[in-house]
């Protein structure tokens, strides 16, 4: 019913399973259990399951080789700013507009960072460079923007089980917005 409430962001992990975010609708209440959450798809395409909930306009989900999480959210109706999230499955990204059963709580899982509108007034989805020709790049995490067309290095940190980060702008810009897919 609202432009906000896209399906995004549809990868496959090394297991051949599928991973896609169904956004919420917007700051009004859940039609189905699948608003505002990340689901993943069995490897035969027979059974669905929520792996982690609470999530408001997502636009992009990677999942890295070591089959770990990112998305990005975006700003409003709550959504103090547009973030990115390192997701781990049974999470709550704070969104209180899901279809989950996670409404109801209280407390919400930290992104890894917020982004501020200067940086990126709607990020994307993220990749991890696999090319050694980037040189210091290689390996790192960058985000892609749909709202400026440019490209940030996402650094990433793990101090006592709590991961955080932020972002560094780089020097690319395209003229159009900016998504990945693998």
């Amino acid at each position: 019913e609202h432009f906000h409430e896209p399906v995004t962001g549809l990868q496959v992990d090394q297991s051949g399973h599928l991973y896609y975010l169904k956004a919420a609708r917007h700051a009004k209440d859940a039609c189905h259990p699948h608003h505002g959450t990340l689901i993943r798809i069995s490897d035969e395409g027979t059974e669905s399951t929520v792996l982690a909930s609470g999530f408001r306009a997502p636009n992009g989900l990677f999942v890295d080789e070591e089959g770990v999480f990112f998305c990005s959210d975006q700003e409003g109706h709550w959504m103090p700013a547009n973030r990115i999230n390192r997701i781990e499955p049974g999470g709550f990204y704070g969104n209180k507009w899901t279809g989950h059963e996670d409404r109801d709580r209280s407390d919400y899982d930290r992104p890894l960072l917020w982004i501020h509108p200067s940086v990126d007034r709607s990020p994307s989805s993220q990749l991890r460079v696999d090319d050694p020709a980037w040189g210091q790049l290689h390996g790192r995490l960058l985000g892609l923007s749909y709202g400026t067309g440019s490209v940030y290095l996402i650094l990433e940190d793990e101090v006592d089980g709590v991961h955080q980060g932020g972002v560094v702008p780089l020097p690319i810009k395209v003229p159009t917005v900016l998504m990945s897919c693998r």
